[in-house]
């Protein structure tokens, strides 16, 4: 869209305002999970309304997709370099920062949210609300910016309760999970162009000293709670913890043990930093991605594939789609993982449905026992099946393999074959996979569509609970509508 340019005291954003900005050369939108969330625009000095660009005044243009246009206020505009200027603009919404809020007290997290605009001391146009269900106390002591007391000191609402932002115009929303999975997959051979993977421990903490500090002082017999994976690192890593801000009175040691412990969960203390960073091209059926939601990320060559949350966007308002994406893990098996993507076309997007269960405890336990799996690969082979509605033949992949303890266990390959038509407007491939001679899908394949041509192909399976002991697995290609190479 054309962002629009109005005037310092607008509210309400229902006209064009002064006009659209309609000579834009640039204008990228940046929003941070619980962080910034800025506009930044690149204009030249012959350009229409030039001379009516502000401090204080206000660009109005869509921030993301899918998403309704926001408020942007001007903060700053750089001198004329080689004739054009850039324009800063922050979101509406930290106007919050000039507007203080006296000091007072709340006993759960919706009457801290409350409290906010009920106590603020000049004229609020905000109004604040949350889903989080907790009793923790909240305390602000000395008066305090809005913005400050939401998220930006400690003791804050984020700092206490957790939770994802959602800055709507006048609206704040402090969610326990802003995103959702909507199956966006990012897959090497489909999408992903290019990745490149780090790994770091320099961050890790593998245990907590936590303790209360108020009135009296307690802390555990046991003085310090560790995490599982502490034997992996030369000496531990402990950090000490002051836990009195989650308490109103003096806390039991088993209340304090408990708190800790819920900290460590929540925090998954123990586990390397993984970045990885990769550049993808979306495929023609486009899924729409949000700030805070969960994509899935793999990449068989190094093998990586995780679930990781959607941290950081910067979209561009005028083209209408994203320039980069940074997303950070969400599974407890890594911590921290970021992933930036560069686009390099047109946002689009593939729907893949993800099995809910990848966020279940088994699927962790799964990543704990993979070195408990051994492997025999057999060559790929033409078969007979009567599961391929033509043709009756099919080209199968297998592997026979043992494991030490039940669980599940999943498979991923990425393959490349070669289509033909045989006259038909589309070659139908259909994947059906085997597992201990069973066909799991046999009425229900998974249908894939070609033009002719060379392709890839990104597999993903996840058994059900298998016993101990050895099993195989096998997955089967068949076409209708052409020839399979």
């Amino acid at each position: 869209m054309i962002p629009i340019l109005f005037d310092k005291t607008e509210t309400t954003f229902t006209s064009n305002g002064i006009g659209r900005l309609s000579d834009a050369i640039s204008c990228i939108v940046t929003e941070e999970r619980n962080g910034q969330y800025e506009l930044k625009m690149v204009y030249p000095i012959t350009g229409v309304h030039y001379a009516e660009l502000a401090h204080s005044r206000i660009i109005f243009g869509q921030p993301a997709e899918d998403e309704d246009n926001q408020a942007f206020r001007i903060y700053k505009i750089t001198k004329p370099a080689n004739g054009r200027v850039t324009v800063l603009a922050q979101h509406i919404s930290y106007q919050l920062t000039s507007i203080p809020v006296s000091p007072f007290d709340a006993d759960s997290a919706a009457d801290a949210v409350d409290g906010l605009t009920d106590n603020a001391a000049t004229a609020c146009p905000f109004t604040i609300d949350t889903d989080i269900v907790s009793s923790t106390p909240f305390k602000l002591e000395t008066p305090e910016s809005i913005r400050s007391a939401i998220g930006g000191m400690e003791g804050s609402l984020l700092d206490l309760y957790g939770g994802e932002l959602e800055w709507d115009m006048y609206e704040v929303h402090l969610h326990s999970a802003r995103g959702q999975n909507r199956g966006k997959i990012i897959n090497y051979g489909k999408n992903i162009t290019d990745i490149k993977q780090e790994e770091s421990i320099d961050k890790v903490i593998t245990g907590i000293y936590p303790f209360y500090s108020g009135d009296e002082y307690v802390e555990l017999t046991e003085k310090v709670l560790t995490v599982q994976t502490t034997e992996v690192y030369p000496y531990q890593r402990i950090q000490s913890l002051d836990m009195t801000k989650y308490f109103g009175d003096v806390p039991s040691e088993s209340e304090l043990r408990e708190r800790a412990q819920e900290y460590l969960t929540k925090n998954t203390l123990g586990v390397p930093r993984l970045t990885i960073k990769a550049a993808f091209i979306d495929d023609e059926n486009h899924v729409p991605v949000n700030l805070c939601d969960t994509v899935t990320i793999y990449y068989a060559p190094l093998g990586v594939s995780i679930q990781a949350e959607v941290v950081k966007l910067e979209y561009n308002v005028l083209l209408e789609r994203y320039e980069t994406m940074t997303v950070g893990s969400v599974q407890d098996s890594i911590l921290d993982a970021v992933i930036t993507t560069d686009k390099k076309s047109d946002s689009n997007g593939k729907a893949i449905e993800r099995e809910k269960v990848q966020t279940d405890a088994k699927i962790r336990e799964t990543n704990d026992k993979i070195d408990e799996i051994t492997y025999d690969y057999v060559e790929p082979q033409v078969k007979s099946t009567s599961s391929i509605s033509a043709g009756g033949e099919a080209i199968v992949m297998a592997c026979y393999f043992k494991i030490e303890k039940a669980t599940r266990v999943r498979f991923g390959s990425t393959i490349t074959f070669e289509t033909a038509r045989d006259g038909q407007d589309m070659v139908h491939l259909h994947v059906i996979y085997n597992v201990d001679g069973t066909e799991i899908n046999p009425n229900d394949p998974l249908i894939e569509y070609y033009d002719d041509g060379r392709h890839i192909l990104t597999l993903d399976f996840l058994t059900s609970q298998l016993s101990a002991g050895s099993h195989s697995f096998g997955v089967a290609f068949g076409v209708t509508g052409g020839t399979l190479s």
